[in-house]
């Protein structure tokens, strides 16, 4: 894809590995040295995807927002970000968002476009997913050209989670591309991929009802 400004300097390769490589214990070990490593991870990935944003997007309002680090550590640790990400339909608003999604056995990392589930869940209970899926499948062929990109768009992602809470979020995935621990792509891969993720999620919230 052309017209993606690569930023030099920016380290959200290494964040993810170092999130993939130190998370996965947290819950256990008493090592507060290994929290403050995955803390600062995050911190520097979320510093690099905004800066990627607003060199892509100038003007753009863009936001980056990252799990928090209260209580035990999530078995899906998550990064959210992207630009404006309200999409209205005839009965009201919901919001599309990106997101790092990290597998729970820290197996790799999914880059995510999907609406705030709990949103969905709120409005329409156990029939969420229904609701849901008219949109997700209208959505999958408005995307269609990511495919050429590496995304895939369908329902075989594995977060490696039994949590019902982490299936519902997996379940209402538009599109994703998994990135595996050991064999992550470049720092300009992972750029370029922020940088389209955010393209569709422009595409999608501007869409005409």
């Amino acid at each position: 894809m052309e017209n993606i400004a690569i930023i030099p300097d920016k380290n959200i390769r290494d964040s993810l590995e170092v999130i993939l490589e130190n998370y996965r214990d947290l819950n256990t070990t008493r090592c507060s040295r290994q929290g403050r490593m995955v803390i600062s991870a995050f911190k520097g990935a979320c510093i690099g995807i905004r800066d990627v944003l607003t060199q892509n997007f100038p003007g753009m309002d863009v936001w980056v927002d990252n799990l928090r680090t209260t209580g035990p550590w999530p078995a899906v640790p998550w990064i959210s970000f992207g630009g404006p990400a309200r999409y209205m339909t005839d009965s009201g608003p919901f919001l599309i968002n990106i997101n790092y999604h990290f597998v729970a056995d820290m197996s790799g990392v999914l880059l995510v476009l999907l609406p705030n589930t709990e949103g969905w869940k709120e409005r329409f209970g156990k029939k969420w997913l229904s609701k849901l899926e008219p949109f997700k499948h209208e959505f999958r062929k408005d995307l269609a050209w990511m495919k050429d990109h590496g995304f895939q768009l369908d329902d075989e992602a594995d977060i490696a989670s039994d949590d019902q809470g982490d299936l519902d979020v997996r379940d209402s995935y538009i599109v994703y591309k998994f990135y595996l621990a050991g064999q992550m792509p470049s720092e300009e891969e992972l750029q370029k991929d922020i940088v389209i993720a955010c393209r569709a999620q422009q595409q999608l919230v501007t869409k005409k009802q």
